[in-house]
């Protein structure tokens, strides 16, 4: 008896949930209106649009927060605040990946040449050191390193990222991967 009057219980509590409640109408998208952006994200494109910029090929928002774009054929990364202020811009010959990690340090993959060789590259600007100055910030180049990495023009450097503890993956992609110890299509771990 006693719980047949719980199972009542329950019954009528839900039931009450269920019907008792406003029922929304889901959004009807036109599929025959190609202007209809209709979903759970609307994008609204900004004005004025941020122009000077040639073939830009990956920006991040920093943890400042500023924005930073690789400003690919124009040969350098850009420091701008969430306004589109230019804040600052640093030379890097060919920017195509950037990522910052928590000691405010940028890795960016781009190029440099080497005694007439052009090579992919991966850069660290030390910006918490220059007082966040990009243009006055110590640049490293942190690959190419050795004479194995410079017998290898072939290889590129295609993107980065960070993590919690300062580490970063780098992608590298190239032509040959015969090689079980060091294939060109890799992620390289940075700790």
């Amino acid at each position: 008896m006693k719980k047949s009057l719980h199972i009542a219980i329950i019954l009528i509590t839900a039931s009450l949930f269920w019907y008792c409640t406003d029922k929304f109408d889901m959004p009807v998208i036109s599929k025959g209106n190609p202007g209809n952006i209709g979903g759970d994200t609307i994008y609204i494109q900004q004005n004025p649009v941020w122009t000077g910029f040639n073939k830009p090929q990956d920006l991040i928002i920093g943890k400042e927060p500023f924005l930073y774009v690789c400003d690919t054929d124009n040969d350098r990364v850009v420091m701008m605040n969430l306004a589109g202020e230019i804040l600052g811009t640093r030379y890097v010959q060919k920017p195509v990946a950037i990522a910052q990690d928590h000691l405010l340090n940028l890795i960016v993959c781009g190029e440099l040449v080497h005694e007439g060789q052009v090579y992919s590259a991966v850069f660290k600007i030390h910006l918490f050191d220059s007082h966040h100055d990009l243009a006055s910030a110590k640049i490293d180049t942190l690959l190419p390193k050795t004479s194995f990495d410079f017998a290898r023009p072939d290889r590129k450097f295609t993107g980065v990222t960070t993590f919690y503890d300062n580490s970063f993956y780098v992608a590298r992609t190239g032509p040959v991967n015969s090689s079980p110890v060091d294939p060109d299509n890799s992620i390289l771990i940075f700790k």
